[in-house]
């Protein structure tokens, strides 16, 4: 283990949503001891590099030892970042419908009429 690697900690950050964005801010802005490293993982590599880019900045103003860098994140082999084909969901020989696919019951009402309530007319 190099000298570096034992004296600097390393945060990683899957996505680049809302949740992801806090968490990189507050870490940029929170004086720490030692030095800091933070990796955001992201599907979106023009979100993933804005976030860092926003989080390095709010790093350099505070005065934190923090350095932000962003990677493009696949959890699909074979399916590049940014390819536009989302992959497909696996399909298991035999399944039969879910609750997503299965047909809608039929109303027990089929007339277009609405119900008068009793009492009024």
């Amino acid at each position: 283990m190099s000298a570096r690697s034992a004296d600097a900690r390393h945060v990683v950050v899957v996505g680049a949503g809302r949740l992801a964005r806090s968490l990189c801010h507050a870490l940029a802005a929170t004086p720490t001891p030692a030095p800091l490293r933070v990796t955001v993982l992201a599907r979106d590599p023009d979100a993933a590099h804005a976030l860092a880019r926003a989080a390095r900045v709010r790093a350099t103003v505070a005065g934190t030892p923090v350095a932000v860098t962003a990677r493009p994140f696949t959890a699909e082999p074979g399916v590049g970042p940014g390819s536009g084909t989302p992959p497909t969901p696996p399909r298991w020989p035999g399944s039969g419908p879910t609750c997503w696919s299965a047909p809608r019951p039929r109303s027990r009402r089929t007339s277009g009429r609405r119900r008068r309530r009793p009492g009024r007319t």
